[in-house]
């Protein structure tokens, strides 16, 4: 680790001495653990609450509440949370992201099967929970300086939302039936055919119906 995050430096912050900080954790290793840990419970309460706020709005507020939640102002210090993500391995917990990334994909496919009617919300709540993961860590870490943090998110949630519609219009049952029933008020039954001497079955085209 560097110095940003080192036991002097983070005993600074936390308005204690160095002697206090290693008795409670023994190494660093130790403390990136626990600060996982804080950090994961934060993310998951802030997630919840965001949820519970924008549970009768429309989808696109509930992605943008979603991206405000976890793009909140960690209670860390920038550079040690930085180095929090980016040596994750190291503090031996990772299985509390997998245990976060479990929990929030629970919910967002249960959001997404309420709000679109989606027949295929579980693969659906996978791709936007990684897409939005991969997102927010560039939008954290990664941003240039001539691209604004809010514009930034504004585009990750008009991209998100606009998946959910398109994939409610592709798996949607609701709307599979709704566009079988209007292709059956269009479709004609030719007559059957014979090729070779043999009968086939007849074929059915589908004609634009006329507008009145």
């Amino acid at each position: 680790m560097t110095s940003a995050s080192n036991g002097a430096a983070i005993a600074v912050r936390a308005g204690v001495n160095v002697g206090t900080l290693y008795r409670y954790f023994p190494s660093k290793d130790a403390l990136l653990g626990a600060l996982v840990e804080r950090e994961a419970g934060a993310t998951l309460d802030a997630i919840d609450a965001a949820l519970e706020r924008t549970a009768r709005q429309p989808i696109d507020d509930v992605i943008a509440a979603l991206f405000e939640a976890t793009l909140a102002p960690s209670r860390l210090d920038a550079r040690v949370h930085r180095e929090l993500v980016e040596q994750l391995s190291r503090s031996g917990r990772v299985d509390v992201l997998r245990d976060l990334e479990q929990k929030i994909g629970t919910r967002l496919e249960r959001v997404i099967a309420e709000r679109t009617g989606s027949d295929a919300a579980a693969v659906t709540a996978f791709v936007v929970l990684h897409a939005a993961e991969a997102l927010v860590h560039a939008i954290r870490f990664l941003r240039p300086a001539n691209v604004e943090r809010g514009a930034a998110t504004d585009a990750a949630t008009a991209m998100i939302a606009g998946f959910l519609r398109r994939t409610n219009g592709t798996h949607s049952t609701g709307s599979l039936k709704t566009a079988t029933a209007h292709c059956a008020g269009a479709c004609e039954t030719e007559n059957s055919n014979r090729v070779d001497g043999v009968e086939v079955e007849p074929s059915r085209t589908c004609k634009p119906q006329k507008k009145n």
